[in-house]
């Protein structure tokens, strides 16, 4: 009995050793997941002044393509040519708008992604559901200490 409540003991720490391995793997995972979407944040963020100054400019040139217009200087073939480009710079800067929102949803999704995955805790396949990194420690000493509990008891007897 002795050799099977090592052999216990042994697969519990595999098991504990495989849980915070793949733990650990989720968190990195989470960090570069959270990189790289503040790396597309900070070029999103340009990309909307960018498109922002374009629509500006293209506001600009319209209103200039209409006052010609009214003055005689300029055809009606002028302000829809400035109008058409107006409503493009501003379809395009609500695009970007649109990405960079969509990109900060997703940078306060990826941290909890990936870390609800379940670990085997026991040896029956009893999944339980990973918590913080102090949860898992916790439980894996738990469940090492209780191994070592038991075959102490069952030793005594």
């Amino acid at each position: 009995t002795g050799g099977r409540l090592q052999a216990q003991l042994d697969q519990a720490r595999a098991e504990r050793d495989i849980a915070i391995a793949d733990y650990q793997k989720a968190i990195q995972v989470a960090f570069r997941e959270v990189s790289d979407a503040l790396a597309t944040r900070s070029v999103s963020d340009a990309t909307v002044a960018a498109q922002g100054r374009r629509a500006r400019a293209a506001e600009d040139a319209y209103d200039l393509a209409r006052l010609r217009y009214d003055n005689g200087v300029s055809s009606y073939l002028d302000v829809l040519d400035a109008q058409r480009t107006l409503l493009s710079a501003q379809q395009s800067r609500i695009q970007a708008e649109l990405t960079r929102e969509t990109n900060l949803v997703t940078l306060y999704k990826v941290p909890g992604r990936g870390l609800g995955f379940r670990f085997r805790a026991g040896g029956a396949g009893n999944g339980a559901a990973l918590a913080p990194a102090a949860g898992l420690a916790r439980e894996g000493r738990t469940r090492v200490r209780r191994t070592r509990t038991e075959a102490l008891e069952t030793r005594d007897r």
